[in-house]
C-alpha cells in the first residue's frame, strides 16, 4: 500500500497550475492567432477549474491530511473579451 498526502498533492498540483499559467501568458503576448489563443485560455481555465474544485473537496474524518484547502488561490487566465 502506498501513502499519499492528499493535502500536498493538492497544494503541488495548484503550485504547478498557477506556474503554468504564468508561462501561459507570456507566450500569449507572442501568439497572433486569436482562435489559437482564445482554444489555449479556454483549456486552461477548465483544467485551473478542475483543481480548483479538488482542493474544495476535503473529509472532516482526516483531519490530518485531506482538509478543505478552498482558499488556495489558483491563477486563471482572463481574455481580453473578459
Amino acid at each position: 500500500m502506498v501513502s499519499v498526502s492528499m493535502d500536498g498533492l493538492r497544494k503541488n498540483a495548484t503550485a504547478s497550475v498557477n506556474d503554468l499559467s504564468r508561462t501561459i501568458k507570456k507566450v500569449l503576448e507572442e501568439i497572433d492567432d486569436e482562435d489559437l489563443a482564445a482554444e489555449l485560455i479556454e483549456k486552461f481555465n477548465d483544467t485551473a477549474s478542475m483543481v480548483g474544485c479538488f482542493n474544495c473537496i476535503y473529509d472532516d474524518k482526516n483531519e490530518t491530511d485531506f482538509n478543505n484547502l478552498s482558499d488556495l488561490k489558483i491563477e486563471k487566465i482572463e481574455d481580453e473579451e473578459g
